[in-house]
């Protein structure tokens, strides 16, 4: 009798720690894809990367495909995302320095000569965006530029490009015309001559403006870039003009083939290339909380949010949304 009791007890303490840890996974899972870091556009999708995963959603299916550390993504906290339409490559950034690299196969190769830099701080080692131009990554870091072939998929050289040679925070970087710019909060907005073989020396760095930059962009036939000051400002190839002052320093700031768009964490701006703020995107009611970064791309909005997961919304209507979630 006493081990018939003994068995039973065994058996129901099983199937509650199984229902525990099914709930648990599940409640996990929920939280972990609700907060959204970073956006980027990939042709007929969309991916979403949360604190330390990734999902994607399909334009045309509606399905959602989930990224993680058992598909082999790394885990750590995700800074960055970037998809390279030439190549059909997903770049996943961390705070840490490493960079997922995701094939077309959804094979996952982990870069890790940023996080394994001897002589930078691992403070200093952020990966904060992403810019491709003429089959170059170029990774925007918190002590400079790195670049990425994205033929021989290895890295090339990094840029240090402070004063003397010294680390710099670098938030994002932009080619227009003939010059690549580098936007830093502490060293202003600096450029060279993209073509230029030896960037990696300091000296053929100039700066433009020494005052803090957040952020820089191409958009139409000008550079349009966020001052520390909260300005946004346009640049004609000779001269910057500032549009307009923001009521806060945005938490993303990207410009698309036909909108630029600064999200704010209560709201999001959206400017044609003419400069015009052609889009209000206010808070929804239905989704309370922050934007966490947020495109435009052919009259629909995409929004990250901190708590709500991946939001849609269209210059058409800005009230409602769909929500997206895997």
């Amino acid at each position: 009798m006493f081990k018939k009791n003994l068995y039973l007890l065994l058996f129901l303490l099983n199937i509650c720690c199984a229902f525990a840890q099914e709930y648990s996974e599940a409640w996990t899972a929920y939280f972990s894809y609700n907060q959204i870091t970073a956006l980027a556009e990939a042709n007929d999708k969309i991916f979403a990367a949360a604190q330390n995963s990734v999902f994607s959603y399909d334009l045309n299916t509606n399905e959602t495909q989930l990224y993680s550390t058992i598909q082999g993504l790394s885990g750590e906290a995700i800074s960055a995302i970037h998809f390279s339409g030439a190549t059909g490559i997903l770049f996943v950034g961390y705070t840490s320095g490493l960079i997922d690299v995701v094939l077309p196969d959804e094979s996952v190769t982990t870069l890790v000569a940023i996080r394994d830099k001897p002589a930078i701080l691992p403070s200093e080692k952020t990966i904060n965006s992403f810019d491709e131009y003429n089959n170059t990554l170029y990774i925007a870091t918190s002590f400079g530029i790195s670049l990425f072939d994205l033929s021989r998929l290895e890295f090339d050289d990094s840029y240090f490009i402070g004063n003397n040679g010294a680390r710099l925070n670098i938030k994002q970087t932009a080619i227009f015309e003939e010059y690549i710019y580098a936007a830093s909060p502490n060293g202003g907005l600096r450029r060279a001559l993209a073509a230029d073989d030896n960037l990696i020396d300091f000296q053929n760095w100039e700066t433009l403006d020494p005052t803090g930059w957040e952020g820089i962009q191409t958009f139409g036939n000008a550079l349009w870039g966020v001052k520390s000051n909260q300005s946004l400002q346009r640049f004609d190839g000779a001269n910057f003009n500032a549009q307009t002052t923001l009521d806060r320093l945005p938490v993303s700031f990207l410009a698309s083939e036909d909108a630029l768009t600064i999200s704010l964490d209560s709201q999001i701006l959206i400017y044609d290339a003419s400069g015009n703020l052609t889009t209000t995107v206010a808070a929804l009611a239905d989704y309370p909380g922050s934007y966490t970064s947020a495109f435009t791309s052919q009259g629909q909005i995409y929004l990250g949010t901190d708590a709500n997961g991946l939001l849609i919304s269209s210059t058409a209507n800005t009230t409602t949304a769909l929500q997206v979630l895997p």
